[in-house]
């Protein structure tokens, strides 16, 4: 019976290995598979290793214009992602010839894998060291209830044109030309005469002027109706005889991420915006959003927006219509996600609670009277409870929701059902591309204008409406002749940068800065690689939680009563190399086996442990006294006699050693079954293809274990002939369970 008893030790430890992996599938998705037998289905896979954000700073900085700025960070990020997921890539693609996986899809601007799996290849990818998380990519319904009304076409401009001085901007010329836009909407009328003219050339390739990514194919007909009329706020051009358009000479690249119904996802977003982005968008307008998201799917559009802020492009997105519906979507999740995702420019208002950047300029709606609309969805916003875990809550502010706010009550834009007519609808999905408008006449001006540059100049010049940033109406409406007129100011430093900036390293994980005092600075904004990191009024700061053996540059510059300095001159410093303990083996077990037929003595005892990473080599005790010393996480003891054998291991790292192990006995004896084991006989041993099983006694189930005692063979047959082809060449431990009871034999594959 010991021997049983080890075998089923060591099932009991495998499968608590598992369930240490199954913290990775997450909750939602681990019901779905309790629901659905061998049906696949559509998971997001989402990598612990990510670009760091530094690196494609850097990049960035580095780079001469804002074109070869995109060029750089997209093939960093291909590079990336590609090179990192060739190992889960080359499981899920021999997945395919068993039809375990379809539809993969693989994403460079989050580093995460779309595909529809089985459970068993769920449950594998779990296991794989560099996966995070393992998500059910749910279809959501990504728009709101908006109302849409048919109207009269008439001659001239519509009100929200005239409401953000849009048509000022005209007169002097800007009126989006040269300038792209990535509507990630539910597609467009191609044939509406107001937009015929504005639409992306995507050649005989992409013939209907973008792509549908939510089915993969061609077809971005608006069957919702939705996405039309938003890029007629953009750019219709009024060859109806009705004006609708803030850009009227802007282009848009139709992006579809939903089904006619309004439904979509993650991923579908994620690939909308992949796409928009690699075929050359400028702006991004994005009227849409994922409602009480789960943390990998916020996870993965905020990153999705932290790594387009780094190519440089900046998106105008909904905040969201819940605004009276804070029951079900209570503050601080009242906005839908990318809504939630933070700005790429810091307000000053924001800086008592600071936290990580993005491209989402979220824009509220107001009415013609700039009264704030109370569908409009409101902040604060948090990211705790996810990875990111800043903008706290209670007892902090949160992240201030929405950034500006823009018309959208009673927006009149194109027909999605007519090629010539118009329709009014309310939400702040009207709002934000008016937003995105405004950007393309920014864009026009100055073309090398940062998504920080671009946020900073909207709420700067925004029509106030609060004395100070807050949760309902942002920084203000949108104002675009200030926004233009504020391009190339004259006073670009109000004050004198600081002086003498120092950076000292600390530890693995620290650095510390330090400056000279400016006179008439009220505080100062430490930057770490041109993003915002902190605002302090001492002349020094600690950068903490950084990675060890990495260089970090940081500029300063004085915040004064009439604004905000010139960056200081740049100082580095690299953190010092981690040193990596040696840790000792965990998770020994042991095998005993007797009179094998290939084997010199009686008994063989094989003893195995957790790899650990940094290992050289191990040393072997049996007995408190040193025996071997071994490269591979295993050992194999020969005995004679019946015997009990203390077993410890140490770990032989590169400069170090580990402590010993904690200490296993074992029972070396011949067991209670051993003449019934002789009852059997097994051929050939080794085998190749076939196992055949001679015994008169009836067979009831047979497991194949390999040597670290996980099952993985099981067979519900009272067949003898047991076909072992899948099985790779190795050692395995045979079960066979039978009316009397159950013996385990050893069997080589070769």
């Amino acid at each position: 019976m010991k021997k049983n008893l080890l075998l089923l030790t060591l099932l009991i430890i495998a499968t608590l290995g598992f369930a240490q992996n199954s913290f990775v599938i997450e909750l939602g998705l681990l019901e779905v598979m309790n629901k659905k037998d061998d049906e696949k289905i559509s998971v997001n896979v989402i990598f612990k290793s990510q670009v760091d954000c530094d690196v494609l700073r850097n990049i960035a900085i580095s780079a001469k214009d804002k074109d070869s700025r995109r060029e750089a960070v997209v093939n960093e990020l291909k590079r990336f992602s590609k090179s990192n997921q060739k190992d889960v890539m080359n499981v899920l693609q021999a997945a395919t010839k068993s039809g375990s996986v379809e539809n993969i899809r693989t994403h460079w601007l989050v580093n995460a894998i779309n595909c529809e799996a089985s459970r068993d290849v769920i449950y594998k990818l779990s296991s794989h060291p560099d996966v995070a998380a393992i998500a059910y990519n749910k279809d959501e319904f990504l728009l709101w209830d908006e109302k849409m009304e048919k109207v009269e076409s008439y001659r001239g401009l519509t009100q929200n044109i005239t409401h953000v001085n849009a048509d000022d901007v005209w007169d002097l010329g800007f009126t989006g030309e040269g300038i792209l836009v990535g509507l990630i909407d539910t597609g467009v009328n191609i044939n509406h005469v107001d937009l015929v003219n504005n639409l992306w050339d995507g050649g005989e390739e992409y013939p209907n002027h973008g792509y549908n990514t939510y089915e993969n194919n061609h077809n971005v007909e608006d069957g919702f109706g939705h996405g039309t009329h938003c890029a007629g706020t953009i750019c219709g051009d009024g060859s109806s005889g009705t004006q609708t358009g803030i850009a009227p000479n802007a282009k848009i690249i139709c992006v579809k991420v939903m089904d006619n119904a309004g439904y979509g996802s993650a991923n579908s977003i994620s690939a909308g915006m992949e796409f928009a982005i690699e075929h050359g968008a400028d702006v991004l307008s994005m009227s849409l959003g994922i409602p009480n998201a789960s943390a990998s799917v916020k996870e993965m559009l905020r990153l999705a927006c932290e790594n387009t802020l780094q190519i440089g492009i900046a998106a105008a997105v909904a905040a969201g219509n819940e605004g009276t519906l804070n029951i079900s979507f209570p503050v601080p999740n009242n906005l839908r996600v990318p809504g939630g995702c933070p700005p790429p420019w810091i307000h000053p208002d924001q800086e008592i609670n600071i936290g990580g950047t993005s491209c989402s300029i979220t824009v509220g709606a107001v009415d013609f009277q700039n009264q704030k609309a109370a569908f409009s969805s409101v902040g604060p916003y948090t990211w705790e409870n996810t990875t990111y875990n800043d903008y706290p809550y209670d007892p902090e502010i949160g992240l201030i929701r929405p950034d500006i706010v823009a018309p959208g009550v009673g927006i009149v834009s194109a027909d999605p059902y007519s090629n010539n007519g118009h329709t009014t609808m309310d939400g702040t999905s009207q709002a934000a591309p008016c937003v995105a408008g405004v950007i393309c006449l920014m864009l026009e001006k100055n073309p090398e204008l940062t998504p920080e540059e671009i946020c900073y100049i909207l709420e700067n010049t925004a029509v106030k409406l609060t004395e100070n940033k807050d949760n309902y109406t942002g920084s203000g409406c949108v104002d675009a002749i200030a926004a233009i007129e504020n391009i190339d100011g004259e006073e670009v430093t109000p004050c004198n940068p600081p002086t003498s900036v120092t950076a000292s390293t600390i530890d693995e994980y620290s650095i510390s800065i330090s400056w000279n005092n400016v006179d008439n600075a009220t505080s100062f904004n430490i930057y770490r690689n041109e993003t915002l990191l902190n605002n302090t009024t001492s002349t020094s700061f600690v950068d903490t939680d950084l990675n060890p053996d990495t260089e970090y540059c940081y500029t300063v510059t004085s915040v004064c009563e009439d604004g905000e300095s010139d960056h200081s001159e740049k100082s580095c410093a690299t953190t010092n190399e981690l040193i990596i303990p040696c840790d000792a083996p965990i998770n020994i077990n042991a095998v005993v086996e007797e009179d094998l037929a290939d084997f010199d003595f009686k008994f063989k005892v094989t003893f195995t442990w957790d790899a650990v990473d940094n290992a050289k080599s191990y040393s072997v005790f049996i007995n408190n006294e040193f025996v071997e010393e071994t490269t591979a996480p295993s050992f194999i003891y020969r005995t004679d006699v019946e015997e009990t054998v203390t077993f410890a291991v140490m770990t032989n790292c590169e400069n170090n050693e580990s402590e010993l192990s904690e200490e296993i006995s074992v029972e070396i004896k011949y067991q209670d079954i051993k003449e019934y084991k002789d009852r059997f006989e097994l051929y050939p041993n080794p085998i190749d293809d076939y196992l055949y099983i001679t015994t008169e006694e009836n067979i009831n189930k047979i497991e194949i274990y390999n040597i670290m005692g996980v099952m993985i063979l099981e067979k519900d047959s009272t067949s003898n002939k047991i076909d072992l082809s899948d099985l790779n060449n190795g050692i395995y431990f045979i079960k066979i369970k039978t009316d009397k009871g159950t013996i385990v034999k050893r069997i080589v594959k070769s």
